[in-house]
């Protein structure tokens, strides 16, 4: 068994839907080979302060009325989903219940990245 071999093929990841919100937990290379995810426009990207991908994170997603639109657990370092032009605060939670409370702008017609960041020294890498 070669390299990447356990790895679920690309054309298995289906996007999710919660209520209204389309989204899809995924790892950069899987970003890159489905169109269903180029069509999503929010892209929220779970790092520590090194840059290197962090997952195990319970992300969940407001609206700027302070309404839950999506609470999902990452096990990968990338939320994408497709949202509305708004306001919206998302809550990480990490494995060692570090929380970061990041909002965020998402314009008309526009995609947004918004990358979380937890210290290397907590994350031990």
């Amino acid at each position: 068994i070669g390299w990447g071999a356990d790895l679920a093929p690309a054309d298995k990841i289906r996007l999710q839907r919660s209520g209204k919100i389309a989204y899809a937990v995924v790892s950069p290379g899987e970003l890159l080979e489905q169109k269903q995810i180029r069509e999503l426009n929010t892209f929220i990207h779970l790092q520590s302060t090194s840059g290197a991908p962090y997952m195990d994170v319970q992300a969940r997603i407001y609206d700027a009325n302070g309404v839950e639109l999506l609470s999902v657990y990452c096990e990968k370092p990338i939320l994408a989903m497709r949202l509305p032009a708004g306001d919206y605060n998302g809550i990480f939670t990490d494995r060692n219940k570090i929380q970061k409370v990041v909002p965020f702008t998402l314009r008309p017609e526009g995609t947004k990245k918004v990358v979380v960041k937890w210290p290397s020294d907590a994350v031990g890498y």
